[in-house]
């Protein structure tokens, strides 16, 4: 009978081994919307949801009867896929940050120092 039990237990761990794991899905799927954009909140339901903008980047959650789930930060609902992107939008008007930064910008004060100031020659540093 033990010889029987160890046979099985041989014959069993000689198997073919498992299949491989399907691999795991890509992230989750960015696109940008083209237009402003109504969404509904429910599938198949004439209830109004959130407002999408024209360049904002939403993330696709899923796509069932020719529409397309889709949240960001702090809105959700199902839109067209028609007025979906995977194109992100080109920055409005070329505009970009000047070379020096953001204190130019809109005329923002320059720095008030170049450098630290230097130690003046008053009372000693607490320790």
């Amino acid at each position: 009978m033990l010889l029987w039990t160890v046979a099985l237990t041989t014959l069993a761990g000689a198997q073919e081994p498992a299949a491989p794991a399907e691999p795991a899905p890509a992230g989750p799927e960015t696109l940008y919307v083209t237009q402003d954009t109504p969404s509904v909140r429910f599938l198949g339901q004439d209830v109004a949801g959130s407002e999408f903008s024209a360049g904002d980047a939403v993330t696709v959650l899923v796509r069932d009867q020719g529409k397309v789930r889709v949240f960001t930060d702090d809105k959700f609902g199902w839109v067209d896929p028609g007025v979906l992107s995977a194109t992100a939008p080109a920055p409005v008007g070329g505009l970009t940050m000047p070379a020096g930064g953001a204190s130019g910008l809109l005329g923002g004060l320059p720095p008030l120092l170049d450098k630290p100031p230097a130690p003046s020659g008053g009372a000693p540093a607490p320790r």
